[in-house]
């Protein structure tokens, strides 16, 4: 499965072709009291599915240099062979440079290897976050969106999910996530799992995630939709907002023939569902013909919803078909699946359900609904 959600998988990427499910990665972060940092991340391949795979990967892989600690961990009812490898940095400065930077996150990740030539960016395809504000008392990162090769490889329909950078069809994921209930179920029934946690030397006061003393984490169940993650040791960040998201691209009750549209806040969107399921995006259009209600939470429980239709099918003209010559009067019938706007003859409006011609000559009619779908005939009466 981005995206929910959210292409917030596998910073390093295995040149494996054949990745369907069954893994998962755990980023870990510490801020030490004297200023050090941590930085600790470790990839999840289920047993059982990857083993062969695994094996080809070996001369191809860091995972496989020695760089990475390798060993096997039960996780419910499935066993991992899981790849861990620990960065230290001086400041958090420097690890936020290097968590952010895809130059200068090669460049750690080579310090110290085994085989520092196999890091390259056909190994490491992106950085954990594509923006981190990191200090003593708060931590504000967006995970990137740019390893979609680990959820697309689940399901072509979820290609683009739980990449921001991207629309997310929800017409192409619905059928995914209504199963399940949500990106997240989704995600879990694939046998995803996705956890990035960020240790304080203080307490944890806030956090879009689950607090446990210093320690604020994320999990599969928990990465809001706009993947930012967000903890912080003092002041009020996410409990002082009274913004709610803000939806944009559709208005209340509009009708599009499609439709695209986007959710934003002003600290944090939590989760943006559509037709009362969660979609790991705050991009999102709509091609299918139906109702769709939108609704987004920020961290605080601020709400904001919206309610629009899509009408991508064209009206029906009956009585002739298209192209047809005859030699008596003709009657026309439109119809369309929701509400026509107009009807015209040779450029003249006429009644919206039925016309009929007589004379004769060459006609071209164009019945155009309130969405804007035209639909076009053109006949002859001899």
């Amino acid at each position: 499965m981005k995206k929910k959600l959210f292409c917030l998988l596998l910073t390093l990427v295995l040149v494996i072709g054949t990745l369907t499910g069954c893994m998962g990665s755990n980023t870990a972060l510490v801020l030490n009291a004297d200023g050090t940092c941590v930085y600790t991340l470790k990839y999840m391949y289920e047993k059982e599915t990857f083993q062969t795979t695994l094996d080809e990967a070996k001369d191809k892989s860091p995972l496989f240099s020695g760089d990475f600690t390798r060993a096997e961990e039960t996780v419910g009812d499935m066993t991992y062979y899981t790849f861990s490898r620990q960065l230290t940095f001086a400041s958090a400065d420097a690890m936020k440079t290097a968590l952010t930077d895809l130059t200068a996150y090669i460049n750690r990740m080579k310090e110290g290897s085994v085989n520092p030539s196999l890091y390259t960016t056909e190994f490491i395809a992106s950085t954990p976050f594509s923006e981190v504000t990191l200090d003593g008392t708060t931590f504000i990162a967006t995970l990137t969106g740019a390893s979609g090769s680990m959820t697309s490889s689940m399901s072509s329909n979820m290609t683009k999910l739980t990449d921001n950078t991207s629309y997310a069809d929800i017409g192409a994921v619905s059928k995914k996530l209504y199963s399940n209930g949500s990106i997240y179920g989704y995600l879990k029934s694939c046998g995803f799992l996705m956890d990035y946690s960020i240790t304080f030397p203080t307490n944890v006061t806030e956090s879009n995630g689950t607090i446990s003393g210093a320690t604020a984490s994320w999990s599969t169940d928990t990465i809001p939709s706009d993947s930012k993650l967000i903890a912080v040791t003092s002041g009020n960040l996410l409990t002082s907002d009274t913004e709610a998201p803000v939806i944009s691209g559709v208005k209340n009750n509009g009708l599009y023939r499609n439709a695209k549209l986007t959710v934003t806040d002003n600290v944090n969107v939590k989760t943006v569902a559509v037709n009362g399921v969660v979609i790991g995006n705050t991009k999102l259009k709509a091609s299918a013909s139906k109702t769709y209600k939108i609704t987004a939470a920020d961290a605080n429980g601020n709400v904001s919803c919206v309610s629009f239709r899509v009408d991508s099918t064209k009206p029906v003209i009956k009585g002739i078909k298209n192209g047809k010559k005859v030699t008596k009067p003709v009657t026309l019938r439109f119809k369309d699946n929701y509400k026509m706007k107009s009807v015209t003859i040779n450029g003249k409006k006429v009644n919206n359900k039925k016309a009929t011609v007589k004379k004769a000559g060459r006609y071209v009619v164009k019945a155009k609904d309130a969405a804007g779908n035209v639909a076009k005939l053109v006949f002859r009466i001899a």
